[in-house]
């Protein structure tokens, strides 16, 4: 769904765990504001016969799980913005030839198996007044990580936190997005985060503010791009 401030996506087809979500990779436990970590995600394999297979791990089942070409189209208009409706599934089914029902249903088991394993809003934090956004990396001790990460995660100004390996020449191991409504606001939220790490942060320059200048480019992933819908095919 697209409007003044909100965009729609799938977060991933084929992912590491299912509905209930597994925490892998995560920093701050199943909270929406846990940052997560990519390990990888699920592999889509579209064969010359037109059936798809996706490989998922979700409650306990293993091996891949096959996807007619309805699936994949379900799944490739699931990926786009929905349009600005109250009922963004029966638009979808119209453009599939099913009926409503269906697809919900469809959704629903997707969401079971681990196909799909989250959908959400996604805010544009540029168009509610949040104009000053930064990227602050922590040097935190190693032993302390997860304890830090989980309290900053905590904080409404922080959207994003995420656990990084330190590098030669880049001794940062906890990253966190920050918003504001402006550079004073900012200011006084990462000194509040400071302030929470407390005696974790380690190191002669424990945090550095890395402000957001522009936007280059941000949409969302579309899903098996090669099967348009054809309004003349019956599904």
């Amino acid at each position: 769904m697209t409007s003044d401030s909100q965009d729609m996506a799938i977060e991933n087809v084929g992912g590491a765990s299912g509905p209930a979500g597994g925490d892998s990779g995560r920093v701050g436990g199943a909270s929406e504001r846990s940052g997560e970590v990519s390990r990888g995600a699920g592999k889509a394999l579209v064969p010359e016969s037109g059936t798809s297979k996706v490989e998922k791990a979700a409650s306990g089942q293993a091996g891949p799980v096959a996807l007619d070409e309805s699936d994949c189209q379900l799944i490739r208009l699931l990926s786009l913005d929905l349009g600005r409706s109250a009922a963004p599934y029966r638009e979808i089914a119209e453009k599939l030839g099913w009926d409503e029902d269906r697809v919900i249903k469809r959704v629903k088991e997707f969401g079971a198996k681990g196909i799909i394993r989250r959908m959400a809003g996604v805010l544009v934090h540029q168009r509610t007044g949040f104009t000053a956004n930064a990227m602050v990396v922590w040097r935190v001790d190693p032993g302390r990580l997860d304890g830090i990460g989980r309290a900053l995660a905590g904080f409404a100004c922080v959207s994003h936190c995420y656990w990084r390996p330190e590098v030669p020449g880049w001794p940062y191991n906890l990253y966190t997005m920050v918003h504001a409504r402006g550079p004073e606001e900012l200011e006084a939220s990462v000194k509040a985060l400071a302030a929470k790490a407390g005696d974790a942060l380690v190191g002669d320059e424990p945090w550095l503010v890395l402000t957001s200048l522009k936007e280059l480019k941000k949409s969302s992933l579309e899903y098996f791009p090669g099967y348009q819908h054809n309004s003349e095919h019956s599904l």
